[in-house]
């Protein structure tokens, strides 16, 4: 049965077997590696084998789960969604790796047993028969031929390949039998080391939780325990911005939910109850009581960041731009050297501009420096999603920074609670907050059901609960509509907001923190109402990072601007600015998610490259919508996921290193651009005017590649 000709063939079928036929497993190993997690990802999928020499897969799986045509329609389908470079790469099995490292051996094996008998024939002057080097440098050259093949077939156009493959034929027919020879073995040795570079980033993951924890309930109480204390029935219960482990179905509580992981595309799910729900899902919005089906996890598996999965996917600009300007030279360089066989009648100095070749150095140097500046930068603390954000941070020009968490330290101080309406007190208040903010990872909620414990505040169970991203909750407690959240979030509600709110400063309160002599800009305030009255407020106060104005001055000094957003009242949201000397017409206090993609959407439109750095549930869409989203490691799991870089060990002066060593690593990009390009071009021009030793060129072309790969490994200590 033919599925596509040009992409894979089904050539053995029986039931609980297939075995497809993959071409491209042959030289890209990062499409084997997301095909392998892909495949093993399938619920009935007993075992995976791939055999490079024969360029297949062979699959078994169980019968009693699926129907034949599902499980063939979902392989199929699997194998199409291995083409998106941003779904994550699996691990290769350690059997295909041995493969693939004797499958190269093999394609290595040839051209160096041609050249050693092109060098016996030559140089050595031993009596070998030309025909029998000549048909073995031709063999050596099969690889390099069927991937010009292959790609022209595919992409519709020629490839570099194409002028290796004719450029080795022609000197063979030539009886140029070493430089031929020679050239594919070190072509496939670069391939070789490519691979290797390739592969690497699958044995740098990082974990940035020791294991992963949940919620579940039992007798109508919940319970945070260790992932591992799921079983089949627990009923588990999600929060917005917690991973989903398990496989589920919904029975309680509606929400959204992000399948980023699952598709390797952020699609948003609205769920209710009766909905079925998949492991590996995100909690955007609201909250789900989940009876467990199905227990199948790694209680690692949570907030990983994998350093290079898309390094050779997403080259950087500039090796990506010599990769196009080769591919545009391809048909004038053949146009060219057919003119000069034509003026001269010298088929040596025709096959001159066929050794034009700058992607191949840039091919290998390039990923080698961002390998090396990543790995440098994860020494440091920090984890670069992929080489293409470290290159894209030399051209912004604009950040925008989320208050709490980033320019604050993430530890609020409650100051006091204060009362606004008769008839209630300070602890009620805080009891009605406090139950609210369960399961919730937002620094400021755990510093509300903090102050509520060591105040001895008994905490209630909610009967409904609604989470309203950036705003604040909406929940049922004992019949009662409660609501707690911003002084914009109660407005929404319809409950009205004395303009003169502050009167109520140390009034009626008993339940009083010792730091509440501080300074009335600095504070924040959550205001918490039951049945459209407002009932009071607490006040906190999140103290500034330390660090905070020395970034801030690192970047305005690089003519960088910088923008605050927060939540916070404008007086707040000032006296922050003022702080750290953030421009006061750079400041947006009250907003919410929607604000902030919009202030992002509008500095994209005059043309800036801007970062986002914020690390709470609220920030998602923001995150998603910048060119680079920064977050802090003690982030929740759904931003650390969707963050491009994170930054660990709560330290904001990593966002200075981070910049530093991106520009070095450009720096050094540019330098190996010039070593590549330079001696190439002279080559050409020297085989041209001069008819220069084919062998020569060969040896200098390969010195300047090395030397700038020897560039790149150099800078950046390992």
């Amino acid at each position: 049965m033919e599925i596509n000709k040009m992409e894979y063939i089904v050539v053995h079928d029986i039931l609980g077997r297939v075995r497809i036929k993959i071409p491209r497993l042959s030289y890209d190993h990062n499409y084997a590696a997301r095909l392998c997690h892909l495949i093993s990802s399938l619920q009935y999928v007993t075992t995976l084998r791939i055999n490079l020499t024969a360029l297949s897969m062979i699959i078994t799986y169980e019968t009693s789960k699926a129907k034949t045509p599902i499980i063939h329609a979902e392989i199929f389908a699997a194998i199409e969604r291995a083409n998106d470079t941003r779904l994550a790469s699996g691990k290769i099995s350690d059997s295909i790796k041995r493969e693939n490292e004797y499958f190269s051996l093999m394609r290595l094996g040839l051209p160096i047993f041609a050249l050693v008998l092109a060098l016996l024939e030559g140089p050595l002057s031993l009596t070998l028969s030309p025909l029998l080097v000549g048909i073995l440098v031709l063999l050596s050259i099969i690889p390099i031929l069927s991937m010009a093949i292959s790609r022209a077939t595919k992409e519709k156009q020629l490839s570099i390949e194409t002028l290796d493959s004719l450029w080795s034929i022609l000197q063979a027919f030539e009886g140029q039998f070493i430089a031929p020879s020679l050239n594919i073995t070190l072509d496939e040795t670069r391939r070789m080391l490519g691979d290797t570079i390739t592969q690497s980033p699958q044995y740098l993951n990082f974990d940035f939780v020791e294991e992963h924890t949940v919620w579940i309930e039992i007798d109508k109480v919940e319970h945070k325990v260790p992932i591992s204390a799921i079983q089949e029935g627990s009923l588990l219960v999600a929060y917005p911005g917690d991973v989903i482990p398990i496989c589920g179905k919904v029975v309680q509580g509606h929400g959204l939910i992000n399948v980023q992981r699952l598709t390797g595309e952020s699609t948003l799910v609205h769920c209710q109850e009766c909905h079925e729900i998949l492991a590996n899902t995100f909690l955007i919005e609201g909250k789900l009581w989940i009876l467990v089906q199905e227990v199948k996890f790694d209680t690692q598996f949570t907030s990983r960041v994998r350093l290079l999965d898309k390094v050779s996917a997403e080259g950087t600009r500039i090796e990506k731009y010599a990769k196009e300007i080769e591919k545009k030279l391809i048909l004038p360089t053949l146009a060219f050297g057919a003119f000069i066989l034509t003026i001269t009648g010298d088929l040596s100095r025709a096959l001159a501009p066929l050794q034009l070749d700058l992607g191949s150095g840039l091919g290998l140097s390039a990923p080698n420096t961002v390998f090396s500046a990543l790995a440098y930068a994860a020494q440091q603390g920090i984890y670069v999603r992929c080489g293409r954000v470290l290159e894209t941070l030399a051209y912004v020009d604009a950040i925008v920074f989320d208050k709490t968490g980033t320019l604050t330290q993430r530890k609020p101080l409650i100051i006091n609670i204060q009362v606004c309406s008769e008839g209630i007190s300070s602890r009620e208040i805080l009891k009605l907050a406090a139950s609210t903010q369960q399961g919730l990872n937002h620094p400021l909620s755990k510093a509300i059901m903090e102050y509520a414990i060591e105040n001895n505040i008994d905490i209630l169970s909610t009967n409904r609960w609604e989470y309203r991203t950036g705003m604040g909750i909406l929940a049922y407690i004992n019949k009662d509509r409660v609501v707690v959240g911003s002084k914009k979030h109660l407005e929404q509600e319809g409950i009205n907001i004395p303009y003169n709110y502050l009167s109520y400063d140390n009034q009626n309160s008993d339940i009083c923190n010792e730091h509440s002599e501080h300074d009335s800009a600095k504070f924040s305030y959550i205001f918490v109402a039951k049945n459209a009255q407002l009932l009071g407020y607490i006040k906190y106060f999140d103290p500034i990072r330390s660090e905070a104005e020395l970034v801030i001055q690192y970047f305005q000094n690089l003519n960088i601007e910088i923008y605050l957003v927060t939540g916070d009242l404008e007086q707040t949201a000032n006296y922050i600015a003022e702080k750290i000397g953030i421009k006061q017409s750079n400041i947006y206090a009250e907003a919410d998610s929607s604000l902030k993609v919009e202030i992002i959407r509008n500095l994209k439109q005059i043309g800036k490259t801007v970062i986002y750095i914020g690390d709470s549930i609220s920030d998602y869409d923001a995150l998603c919508s910048a060119d680079i989203s920064i977050s802090i490691t003690e982030a929740n799991d759904l931003i650390r996921e969707t963050a491009d870089i994170v930054l660990m060990n709560n330290d904001l002066k990593r966002l200075i290193y981070t910049f530093e060593i991106a520009k070095e690593a450009l720096q050094i990009i540019n330098q190996n651009a010039a070593i590549v390009a330079a001696p190439n071009l002279c080559l050409v021009l020297a085989g041209i005017v001069f008819a220069f030793d084919p062998v020569a060129v060969v040896i200098f072309n390969y010195a300047a590649n090395s030397l700038a790969e020897l560039n790149s490994l150099y800078h950046f200590p390992r």
